[in-house]
């Protein structure tokens, strides 16, 4: 999965956290908190202060622990790019990133999870897999694979 390394996270005024936290919903102690303000094309939440954007996990993070993020590579446990969850946010690198999505069979890059999810549900609910292909615009393969869980394995 994609993930914004690099910048500096800025010192935010109380007005500012305010906003922040203002836009992810908290669902329980451990489950993701999904980012409803703006988003990248990969998913990644955005949030701009000062004329700056930054990654919203990115903001999360340094907020929960104070660490200078400033060239580093955050990583979601969750696998989840809307996750602003610090709990579900690690330091790591670039290549712990791709060798936990080839793990996990997270290799198709046109599909988001929430589509994932929703070929599963269709797929239940009786749509026929060369349908799915054509809807999702990905091959018939792509979508046996999604639904007997080889790729995206981590989506249940």
């Amino acid at each position: 999965m994609p993930v914004t390394s690099g910048k500096p996270i800025p010192e935010l005024t109380k007005k500012q956290k305010e906003r922040f936290f203002s836009l992810f919903k908290k669902r329980g102690r451990r489950p993701c908190w999904l980012w409803t303000g703006l988003a990248g094309y990969n998913g990644y939440g955005q949030i701009t202060f000062n004329r700056t954007t930054i990654s919203a996990h990115r903001i999360s993070y340094g907020l929960a622990t104070g660490k200078d993020l400033t060239g580093k590579t955050l990583l979601h446990s969750c696998h989840n790019p809307s996750c602003v969850n610090p709990n579900h946010l690690s330091i790591g690198t670039q290549s712990k990133n791709m060798q936990q999505a080839a793990d996990l069979g997270i290799t198709n890059k046109k599909l988001k999870p929430f589509q994932v999810q929703a070929i599963r549900q269709y797929y239940k609910n009786g749509m026929k897999p060369k349908d799915l292909a054509k809807v999702f615009k990905v091959r018939q393969q792509t979508i046996y694979d999604i639904i007997r869980y080889r790729t995206w394995k981590h989506l249940r």
